[in-house]
């Protein structure tokens, strides 16, 4: 499981501690294990987060995406 996080404007992505925070509240299988932080998500008109284009980065070199 991976995740992509856009913190808020004034704070910093503090991966240990979302990870701690995240195993105290849901199952460990479901803890992503990739975490990556970026600053804005392409989005279309509408506003909507495009997430083809989240996860076609990482399924580039894979021959079957999801």
């Amino acid at each position: 499981v991976a995740a992509i996080i856009q913190p808020m404007a004034d704070r910093r992505l503090n991966v240990d501690g979302l990870t701690a925070f995240l195993k105290s509240k849901i199952a460990s299988y479901m803890v992503p294990r990739h975490m990556e932080a970026r600053h804005s998500f392409p989005r279309d008109a509408a506003g909507k987060v495009k997430k083809r284009e989240l996860r076609a980065e990482y399924w580039e070199d894979v021959k079957r995406a999801i």
